[in-house]
């Protein structure tokens, strides 16, 4: 997700391509391949979504094509702005890794959906 840059985005299909990851080495984002070949995917947005990204792309107008859409989070960013959100609702700490594993495991819980559960990127679609 933070390595994503504007030309992954279709706003007109309402799809973004992941084609790439990003580590933190030697205190500098790296952006590298993803982990596995079943990272490598389009994700179709929901409607609501697309609007948002639409939205926040008009305020950024002028960025370069491959300038990455989020250059100032982190994934340790990221991660306090979840903590707080989470504290601040009553719920559990939720983890950057959270986001996609929860949403993983419960593709697999029923057959119609395992192809969702693929779409996310694991290797484990049993």
């Amino acid at each position: 997700m933070l390595a994503l840059t504007y030309e992954d985005f279709d706003l007109d299909k309402g799809t973004v391509r992941v084609t790439k990851s990003l580590s933190r080495i030697g205190g500098r984002d790296v952006v590298g391949p993803p982990k596995t070949r079943q990272s490598y995917r389009v994700v179709t947005m929901p409607g609501f979504l697309t609007d948002e990204v639409g939205d926040y792309f008009s305020w950024n107008e002028g960025s370069n094509p491959t300038d990455r859409v989020l250059p100032k989070v982190t994934a340790s960013t990221l991660g306090k702005a979840l903590a707080r959100g989470a504290r601040g609702a009553g719920l559990r700490r939720i983890r950057v890794h959270d986001l996609s594993l929860n949403a993983h495991r419960e593709g697999l819980q029923r057959p119609s959906d395992r192809g969702q559960a693929r779409t996310l990127g694991s290797g484990d679609n049993s």
